[in-house]
This record gives C-alpha cells, structure tokens and sequence, in this order.
C-alpha cells in the first residue's frame, strides 16, 4: 500500500525493523567512566569513554558538567588512549582472541594480524607460535575488530570469548 508516494510497512516490517534497532543497540559496548576536572569550572565531571568496531576500530568520549554547563565529545579512530583503555578494560573486562585448532591458512592469520597490530617479525612469529589457542587479548572492540579483519583477509572464523583471567 502506497501513501503519498511513501510505501506502508506491514506490522510484520514494523516488528523487524524494531528487533533490529534492539540488536544494534545491544550490540553496542557499555560506556566506562573517567573522573577529569571540568576545565571551565574546576568541578570533578564523569567523562563517558567507549570503542566500537564497526567501520574500523574507533573510540569516543564525552562529557557534560552539571555545574557550568561545558560540554565535550571527540572520537577518533585506531587505538584508544591509554587511560581510555584503561577504563574501558576496567568496566568491560579482558577478551581473548582465539584461532580455533584446524583453521586454515595460519601464515594469513599472523601476516594479518601482524599488519593490523603493526607487529615486527618477531612478535608476528611469537604470534603464529600461539594459533591454535589465544593469540592476542584486549578490549572486546579491540577483539571483535581484529576477528572480523581476520575472518576478511583470510577467510577463517576465529573466536572472541572474554577472558578467564577477567575480573569482570
């Protein structure tokens, strides 16, 4: 059914396009907090912080004083700042990337690896030693966006659970 130009969306549309918006929402990582002093005022402010891995690795912050009213948010894409990091690891806990036994190709899973993390030799080498079993830890976008760089260049399925060493 047409209205105006514009097509009608069956309940059944309505009930998936709000099932969807409920998946991305929670697929969305949880915000950390901060505690910095509001430049303007001098108050203690919680600054929100959070990574994604969709479109790439990126990271965010925000803020907004109760006292004064200064508000703030930057992004940025690559790795977050250490301190954001820091938070985000603290409130979202440590996640492994695991290469599962029999995948393919491990000389792709480490070169990928090695470009994404910017390895030397070395290290990609200490890295193709591990597979299969836990490559590399970090932040659950950290992990999420290497399985999906891996999963692109080369092909395989590996696997991001959190860590048994994670206190959250």
């Amino acid at each position: 059914m047409e209205i105006h130009g514009k097509r009608r969306r069956s309940t059944r549309e309505v009930i998936e396009m709000h099932s969807r918006s409920r998946a991305r929402a929670a697929a969305q990582p949880p915000f950390a907090t901060i505690t910095e002093k509001c430049e303007r005022c001098g108050h203690g402010v919680q600054v929100g912080v959070q990574q994604g891995w969709r479109y790439g690795l990126r990271w965010s912050m925000s803020f907004h004083c109760r006292h004064c009213g200064r508000a703030y948010e930057a992004d940025g894409k690559g790795s977050a700042p250490d301190d954001i990091r820091a938070a985000i690891l603290q409130t979202g806990g440590t996640w492994d990337l695991v290469v599962p036994d029999g995948a393919a190709s491990k000389t792709c899973i480490a070169k990928a690896l090695r470009k994404a993390l910017n390895l030397d030799l070395s290290q990609a080498a200490a890295l193709l030693r591990k597979i299969p079993g836990v490559v590399t830890s970090g932040t659950e976008a950290e992990m999420r966006w290497l399985s999906q760089l891996v999963c692109a260049e080369c092909g395989v399925g590996v696997v991001v659970v959190r860590s048994k060493s994670s206190s959250s």
